[in-house]
């Protein structure tokens, strides 16, 4: 279901459930320190092609770490899930990324809507979860 980011810490009283795809930007942010006090656990990046996928995902993952940590939180922004995502973790009472995407969380707020208005359509297919796949591209 998910792998061990390297120099994680297994006595961690916190989870990070983080997406594949920005583990090492997560990693790096935690820094030495960090990776001693929580644990990170990444999903598939490819998650990200099949967006439906994420909140039963991150759920089951939740449910994992039930009575194994004090704390979780989520390391995805909305992610396509078109606020699917965001139920679950309602439902879970774990907090999660702001933003859209996490292109959105990578760049920032202002850049990323920068980057929007000026490469209009590049990100809003992923974003509004109307892709499916880039499997096969």
């Amino acid at each position: 279901m998910s792998t061990r980011a390297p120099h994680d810490s297994a006595q961690a009283d916190t989870l990070l459930i983080a997406c594949g795809a920005i583990a090492r930007e997560v990693v790096a942010v935690l820094g030495p320190a960090g990776r001693a006090a929580v644990r990170v656990e990444c999903l598939p990046p490819e998650l990200h092609n099949r967006p439906e996928k994420i909140p039963g995902a991150v759920r089951a993952a939740i449910e994992h770490a039930r009575g194994r940590f004090a704390r979780v939180f989520v390391a995805y922004a909305d992610c396509g899930t078109g606020g699917l995502l965001d139920e679950v973790l309602e439902a879970e009472g774990v907090e999660r990324l702001p933003g859209a995407h996490c292109y959105e969380v990578l760049a920032g707020a202002r850049t990323f809507e920068r980057l929007c208005e000026d490469e209009p359509g590049t990100f809003s297919t992923k974003m509004s979860g109307g892709l499916k796949s880039f499997a096969g591209v």
